[in-house]
């Protein structure tokens, strides 16, 4: 949908019996993991597929992903990725500077697989593969026009612009490239997920250790404080979440799977007593003190707000 900027939250609607598991956003588009391991993406062409402009707003699955395990996903500026339970990593959209590791075409309209060959060490810029098999990816992350992928051995697969050394390779060596290049970690580690900016990228590996790129490749920015999670994004910004003491409990996010189980008669009750309440003229302390407590059942299971319920309707009891 092309239309004003919308300044509050909206709920999203992905039709009956799907739940968002993760989500991605990238410029002028959105995709959305479900649990059941499918893609909706709605947004520019490029990535969410043909369509009537009035429908962009629309979610829908992408045809050419339907059926395979999705279990994470990407947002670039104008480029995305996906990942599958097996280790397979498809990427579509802009190809700028070879961002979805080939050199053409210029646009890429359906997810294609990637196929990432095993190479010598980063800082031999060898791109003369020693192997043909491809190496299984567990994460990825995609940039302005770059893409990092964490294979499943620990090492980073990448690809695109290297033009501020984003590809954890040192700039003055490689400006670009459509060819998968692998980097080991310096340190013989591993890493287990990356995150990426518009022309930087912060990685994270195993000991809970967060590496950043500059100009000369990779670096260690925080060692041992038991990192737990990191996020970039824009020019340079970069998150990490640690942990109060290594080895002490992880942190950990925590959301509600759980379904109430009649979701529609805590709905109806609330509307039923503010219904009451604005024809009375008057509130009665014992109307508000179940409205409060239905409507706080209602809301501790985010995952009705995508399943059942309207979000014009929510917002709509809301400001009631």
């Amino acid at each position: 949908y092309q239309g004003p900027t919308n300044c509050r939250p909206k709920g999203m609607a992905l039709g009956m019996g799907r739940r968002a598991s993760s989500i991605a956003c990238g410029t002028n588009y959105t995709l959305v993991l479900t649990q059941h391991m499918s893609l909706f993406a709605c947004g520019i062409p490029t990535i969410a597929g043909h369509r009537d402009a009035d429908k962009w707003g629309m979610p829908q699955e992408i045809p050419s992903l339907v059926g395979l395990p999705l279990v994470g996903i990407a947002a670039g500026d104008e480029h995305a990725s996906v990942v599958t339970a097996h280790g397979t990593a498809f990427v579509w959209g802009e190809n700028r500077n070879g961002c979805c590791a080939r050199d053409f075409p210029e646009i890429l309209t359906l997810p294609m697989p990637v196929k990432a060959t095993t190479v010598s060490s980063h800082s031999g810029i060898n791109t003369e593969s020693t192997g043909s098999d491809d190496i299984a990816i567990k994460h990825v992350a995609c940039g302005l026009a770059h893409t990092i992928f964490v294979a499943r051995c620990g090492d980073l697969l990448v690809c695109g612009s290297n033009y501020a050394g984003q590809l954890g390779i040192d700039a003055s060596k490689l400006k670009s490239t459509s060819n998968v290049l692998s980097i080991h970690h310096p340190k013989g580690g591993k890493f287990v997920s990356a995150e990426a900016g518009n022309g930087n990228s912060l990685v994270l590996d195993s000991d809970g250790d967060v590496w950043v790129t500059d100009t000369n490749g990779l670096k260690c920015i925080v060692e041992r404080k038991g990192v737990l999670a990191i996020s970039a994004g824009g020019d340079g910004n970069c998150i990490a979440v640690a942990s109060d003491q290594i080895g002490s409990k992880s942190l950990q996010r925590q959301f509600s799977m759980e379904m109430p189980e009649d979701t529609r008669s805590i709905v109806d009750t609330v509307n039923s007593l503010l219904e009451e309440m604005e024809s009375d003229g008057s509130i009665e302390q014992h109307a508000g003190q179940e409205i409060a407590k239905k409507s706080e059942e209602l809301l501790q299971h985010p995952s009705v707000l995508n399943l059942i319920l309207n979000p014009v309707e929510l917002e709509t009891m809301i400001e009631r």
